[in-house]
C-alpha cells in the first residue's frame, strides 16, 4: 500500500511555484530594506534620480567659451560601503565652457568618489561627495595635459608621440590627435611645453591640489634673433648665421623657429660646405624636437625645450647655421622668422601659452666678385662693406 500512497495527489502547477518564488523574493527585499542604511534606501517615492552638473577647467586654451574647450570625458563613481559597493562609468562630453552634465541611474542619497579623466589628462579625483536626488554641482579642478598614451602618466613615452607626429595637423600622415593637448588641430611646441608642465606627474590627482596658475598676460617681452642682422658677402662665400634667445629672465619651455631664405640666392651647408639636412645644434636645450633643412624650399624648422630643470635666464645661442651665397641679390635677400597663428610657427611657449615675443631677421646683399687683370689676379667685390 505504501508503493501507492501518493497516487491520488495532484502535482502543483509551475506557475504557482513561480509566483511563490517571486512573492518570497518581494517579502526579503522588504525586510532587508526596512533596516537598510539611508545610502541605500530610495531617496523618494517618485524615484527622482539625481543629476550632475559638472565642471572641468583645461590648460592651453583661450578664454572660454572656445571650441578647444569641448572635449570628451570619462566620468566615475565609485559609491557606498565595502560590503554593497557601486561603480558607476559615464561618458560626456563638455560644451564650449568646460560644463558637462549626466544623471545617475540610482534614485538614492550616495556618497560618492568622483573621477575625471580626457583621454590625453591625468584623472582628477574628488573624494566623499554627497549625491542627492535633483540638481548636483560639483567642479572637478584643472585637468593636467600631457598623457597622449591615456595610461595616467605624463612620461618619456607621451614624449615620443608628441615627437614623432610634431609640426603635424589633420590629414598629415605624422598627425596624432593624441598628442593635440590643446586642441587646436596642430602638434606645436605649445603641446610641447603642456607636456613638459606636467612632466613625470601621474594620477589620481585630488582636486584640493590646485594647478600651478600660467599667465602670459604680463610676461617679459623674449627676444628672438639672427645675428648678425646685416651681411655682405659675394658669390660663393659662406657665412654663419647664430639663432639666438634672450629671455629676459622669463621662464619658458619650448622654443619653435621657423626661417625662410630665398633658394635662388642662398643654400644652408655644413662647415665645410656641403649642402646640409640640418643645422648646428648648440646644445643649451636639452631636448631636441625638430631639425629640419629643406633647401629646395628655403625653409629652416629648429624646436626644442626643456623638461627639467631650469632654463636659461640669459641670453644664449639656440643654433648656428652656414649659409652659401648661390646668387646675385644686391638689394638684400632676406633670411626671416615666420610668426604666424596656423599652422604654430616661431614662437616661445611656457605652460601652454606663448609669450610676447620680439625678432631680428638677417639681410645679406649678395654680389658678383670680378678679378682686375693685370693686377695680380685681385679680387674686388661689388658689395659695400659690412657695417
Amino acid at each position: 500500500m505504501g508503493r501507492f500512497s501518493g497516487l491520488g495527489r495532484k502535482p502543483v502547477p509551475r506557475g504557482v511555484l513561480a509566483a511563490l518564488f517571486v512573492l518570497a523574493g518581494l517579502v526579503i527585499i522588504a525586510l532587508l530594506s526596512f533596516n537598510a542604511p539611508a545610502w541605500a534606501r530610495p531617496y523618494a517615492a517618485n524615484g527622482i534620480f539625481p543629476v550632475v552638473y559638472g565642471t572641468v577647467h583645461l590648460q592651453g586654451r583661450p578664454a572660454p567659451p572656445a571650441p578647444s574647450w569641448s572635449v570628451p570625458l570619462a566620468v566615475t563613481l565609485e559609491c557606498g560601503v565595502s560590503t554593497l559597493p557601486g561603480l558607476y562609468t559615464y561618458s560626456v562630453t563638455t560644451d564650449q565652457t568646460g560644463h558637462f552634465t549626466f544623471t545617475h541611474v540610482v534614485s538614492y542619497t550616495s556618497t560618492c568618489d568622483f573621477r575625471v579623466k580626457n583621454p590625453h589628462t591625468l584623472r582628477n579625483v574628488k573624494y566623499n561627495v554627497t549625491i542627492n536626488a535633483g540638481d548636483n554641482y560639483i567642479d572637478m579642478g584643472t585637468l593636467r595635459e600631457g598623457d597622449a598614451n591615456n595610461d595616467n602618466r605624463v612620461s618619456l613615452v607621451d614624449f615620443s608621440i608628441l615627437a614623432t607626429a610634431y609640426d603635424s595637423g589633420p590629414g598629415n600622415p605624422r598627425f596624432d590627435p593624441r598628442a593635440d593637448f590643446n586642441e587646436n588641430d596642430w602638434i606645436e611646441i605649445a603641446d610641447f611645453s603642456l607636456l613638459a608642465t606636467n612632466y613625470d606627474r601621474a594620477g589620481d590627482i585630488p582636486v584640493s591640489m590646485p594647478a600651478a596658475a600660467v599667465s602670459a598676460s604680463t610676461a617679459p617681452t623674449v627676444t628672438l634673433k639672427l645675428v648678425p642682422a646685416y651681411w655682405a658677402a659675394p658669390v660663393g662665400d659662406i657665412f654663419m648665421v647664430d639663432i639666438r634667445m634672450d629671455p629676459h629672465a622669463q621662464p619658458f619651455q619650448g622654443v619653435a623657429v621657423f626661417l625662410r631664405f630665398n633658394p635662388a640666392d642662398l643654400q644652408v651647408v655644413d662647415a665645410q660646405g656641403n649642402p646640409a639636412a640640418e643645422i648646428e645644434d648648440s646644445g643649451n636645450l636639452p631636448v631636441l624636437i625638430r631639425n629640419q633643412v629643406d633647401n629646395s624650399a628655403g625653409e629652416i624648422s629648429f624646436s626644442a625645450g626643456i623638461l627639467e630643470g631650469t632654463p636659461p635666464a640669459e641670453e644664449f645661442s639656440l643654433a648656428r647655421m652656414y649659409l652659401k651665397v648661390t646668387g646675385v641679390n644686391i638689394a638684400g635677400s632676406p633670411v626671416e622668422f615666420v610668426v604666424q597663428d596656423y599652422p604654430p610657427r616661431t614662437g616661445v611657449t611656457y605652460g601652454g601659452y606663448y609669450l610676447p615675443l620680439e625678432i631680428q631677421d638677417l639681410t645679406a646683399r649678395l654680389g658678383e666678385v670680378r678679378i682686375l687683370w693685370p693686377l695680380f689676379k685681385r679680387r674686388a667685390s661689388t658689395l659695400p662693406e659690412v657695417p
